[in-house]
Parts: C-alpha cells; structure tokens; sequence
C-alpha cells in the first residue's frame, strides 16, 4: 500500500466515524449456539408464559446448514509439498442404490498446512482486536467469553506480529494502539482493562479497528480485523447496508479482511454474514470454552494465513444425472453446470460440500470438480481438478451397506442440519406438528446409520436435534392441556 494510499484509508475510516455520530436510523462458525439455551433460561421463558415456539425456535434464515458440516476437520486428501490446495471427490458408495437410483457425492477442499495451531513458519500477522464491552454483552457471561477468547489469542501471537486492542459502546477507546506484540504484556494489560459499559455503535468500534490495521499494513500478510461481538448495534450507523458499505471500502479495495466472532445464543447473525459474506472473510461463534479454544487456540493458523482468495467451485456432471440437492450453500446451477463463489482460504482449511444426484437406471456417469482461485504465494490465478465415476456394477441393494465413513458421517449431519432449517422454517408457517415429526424423522435416520454409535461430532448435532425433539413435545403437550 503506497503512501496516498495510506492517508486515504485512514481518512475514510476517520469520516466515517465522526459522519456516525449523529445518525439516527432505526449475521465454523457452526450455528451450534442454537442448542445451548440452557435448562435455566427455559425455565425463566416459561414462567414469564412464553411460547417456546416463539422463543425458543431459531429462525429459519439463522440456520446455516453447510455450517453444521463444515464445524469439524475433515478426513481428505490434503495438498502435496509446494501446493497450495488440494481437492478431493469421494462417493457415499462406489455404486448407486437400486432402490432409489441415487448417489451422494462429497467434494472436499484442503488447503496447505493443516490444523497445526501454530504460527511459527507463517510472515508476521497485522491485527487488530475489537472487542465489544455494551450493556448487552453482560447476559451470559459474553464480555467474559470475549476477554478470554482475546487473551488466548495474544498468546498465540509472537513478539513480531502487530496488534491493536480497541473496545467500543456508544463510544470507542483505543486501548492499545496498532504496535509490535513484544513481550504481551501490554495488550494483555489492555484486555483486562476492559469493563462493561452502555449501548452499541458497532459501525465506529469496527471502522476504528480498520484504521488500526492500515497503519501497519503489509502486502501479502495477513491484515485482519476480528470483531468479538452480539452485534446488537443499537446507536450511530445501524442501517445493515450502509455498515456493510463502509466496510467493503477496506476489504474489496486494501484487502483487510474481517472476522466476527458472535458472542452470545441472540447474537445478531443477520448483520455479522452481511459483513462477512461482503468481505468474502469469516463468521465463527464463542459460547463457552470448548468454542475458544477451537476458533483461538487449535485454529488460529486458520483463521490468520491466507492461502487463497477469488475463488469458486465448479462442478460439470454428465448426462443421465441429476442433481437432486446441494446441501446448505446458494450455488448457481444451470443444467449440469454448477458455479459457487467461496470465502478467502487460509491455511489449515478443510471445508467439503455434499451433493445428491438421481440417476437414469443402469448409468454411472462422471462428475468434474474443479477449484479457480487467486493463489497468494505465487502471486498468480491457478486451478486445481479431481473427477470422480461411479463402479460400472449392478445397482446394490442397499442403500446404507458399505457406506463410505467420511461421507456418511457428514451426510447425516448435513440430514440433520437440514432438518433443523426446515423444522424452524414449518414453525414459522404455524405447522408445529410437522416440525417435530421432521426432527422425528432426521434422528431415526441418524441412528439407523450408526445404530447409537456416534462419534463427537454426529452427536454434537444429533443433541442438539434430541433437545429440540424433546422441548417441542412438551410445549404441544402443554398447549394442548391448556386448550381443554
């Protein structure tokens, strides 16, 4: 970034701040938080006599599917030496089903170094910490969830790095302004610092966090802002598009990414995807311990060194299929051609997306899957390919004998995960009984597949599936006591 470059930035992100003053208008990660409202706070619903229909099933528009099956580091190919990514296409079986003439396919995306939770080889890190300190972060323990999710992160850094600490209300406070981690001693002194305090001007502690990261901007490192919020503007620029704008000024044209880390199980997910999915970045979400370390600790790589950006999956299948469902993601499909845009890839990705086709009887045509995308280390646009046919086989009897383990495994959550969405989405159409019987439905076929043998990550969802089956019965049970 040359220096009229520099000053321009830096004048953007000061109007923007001092212009939001007196404006008055008016979302791996892995959605999991929705199954973590506790016994405790049910029970408070209830007794105020809510409808745990109302208040207690997400919206449908929250649930995000791919992120149920992409939460987890996936077992695939993963990029040879001098590779920046590598892909992977792996079948359910190798032959399609007699029954339903049907066959699943994963596509599975690696990039280069793998889930080392380390730094150590990775160019200096330019960062800046925004952390959100409003009145609304003291429900749930948030601020405290925040401060300890920043302090993990400070001790992953290295005295090279740069880091600035800012945290925000209706005002914003530069605790630590952008400059080299040394010893940590200070940016931690910073986070502990900081105490709650009173509303939320979201778009002046983010635009400030920008303004951090410009001073100590490096070509092709990683320059980032991470948000630890709920979102729950309420005061300066609160209109989604014109936070959103604001925020792409940086992104799109000085590449500084952003990551929102939502804090809290009414987190504004709304807002936070529409920076993220603006800044081709990041969502994560932090609810408890086991979150921190997964997004902070046993990630951190991953969510700091970018590998990739400008990418898409394209997907070309032949005659005699169809494809009868793509799990979770918005593709563009068109006849037997599918295009989907991808997030910036940083090291230590695994990512995977899922398809169903049909099949004409007795066909077993080939699929081709190709990565396009701008490759950081060389500087240049590359593309990497995989195809993948089925065995030309009698159609197997079958349909779960002999499943491939990694693709069934994320099969079932993506089942399950889809049966979230469309529980929440017949709640909101008043169809109750059809909600639960849709639950109903995803945990039999989830324990048919493994028979109540679930690793951690099945039922991690499969128990959050089971709490909403059982919290649904019992609502019907007692509005149906209370209509007689």
């Amino acid at each position: 970034m040359n220096q009229t470059s520099l000053k321009n930035i830096l004048f953007l992100a000061s109007s923007f701040i001092l212009s939001s003053v007196n404006a008055q208008q008016g979302y791996s990660s892995a959605s999991l938080h929705w199954g973590k409202m506790t016994a405790k706070q049910k029970q408070e619903a209830a007794a105020r006599g809510a409808d745990y229909f109302e208040y207690g099933i997400p919206k449908s528009k929250d649930i995000i599917v791919e992120e149920y099956f992409n939460y987890h580091t996936h077992q695939i190919a993963l990029p040879e030496n001098g590779e920046s990514i590598a892909l992977d296409l792996q079948w359910g079986k190798d032959y399609p089903n007699i029954d339903e003439q049907t066959a699943i396919l994963q596509i599975g995306l690696a990039t280069s170094e793998l889930n080392r939770g380390s730094l150590a080889d990775a160019p200096p890190v330019n960062v800046s910490l925004v952390i959100d300190k409003s009145g609304s972060m003291d429900s749930d323990n948030r601020l405290i969830n925040a401060k300890k999710a920043a302090t993990a992160f400070v001790e992953r850094l290295r005295p090279e790095d740069h880091i600035s600490i800012i945290a925000f209300d209706g005002s914003v406070e530069v605790l630590l302004p952008s400059s080299k981690v040394g010893d940590k001693g200070q940016a931690l002194q910073a986070i502990d610092k900081i105490h709650l305090g009173g509303s939320t001007n979201l778009n002046a502690g983010l635009l400030q966090g920008y303004q951090q990261v410009a001073m100590a901007y490096v070509p092709k490192q990683s320059n980032k802002v991470i948000m630890l919020t709920d979102a729950l503007t309420n005061t300066g620029v609160i209109n989604p598009g014109q936070i959103v704008r604001n925020s792409d000024v940086f992104n799109s044209e000085y590449h500084i990414d952003i990551s929102v880390i939502g804090v809290g199980v009414d987190f504004n997910s709304d807002l936070s995807r529409q920076i993220t999915a603006n800044a081709n970045s990041s969502i994560h979400f932090i609810n408890d311990s086991e979150d921190i370390k997964k997004v902070f600790i046993d990630e951190v790589e991953s969510l700091l060194c970018p590998v990739g950006r400008d990418a898409k999956l394209v997907l070309d299948f032949e005659e005699g299929m169809e494809l009868d469902q793509f799990y979770g993601y918005q593709a563009q499909i068109e006849g037997n051609h599918l295009e989907l845009e991808l997030n910036n890839m940083n090291r230590g990705l695994t990512q995977i997306f899922l398809a169903r086709f049909k099949l004409e009887s007795n066909k077993t045509p080939a699929v081709n899957a190709r990565i396009e995308f701008f490759d950081i280390a060389s500087n240049s646009k590359q593309t990497v390919g995989a195809s993948g046919q089925l065995k030309k086989e009698r159609f197997n009897q079958n349909k779960t004998s002999n499943l491939n383990e990694e693709v069934k495994k994320n099969y079932a959550i993506a089942n399950m995960a889809q049966a979230l969405h469309d529980m929440a989405f017949q709640v909101e159409q008043g169809q109750r009984e059809a909600a639960v019987a849709t639950v109903d439905e995803a945990i039999n076929t989830t324990h048919q597949l493994f028979n109540g043998d679930y690793d951690t990550d099945v039922k991690r969802v499969y128990d959050i599936l089971k709490t909403y089956q059982t919290d649904m019965e019992i609502a019907l049970n007692t509005n149906s006591k209370k209509d007689k």
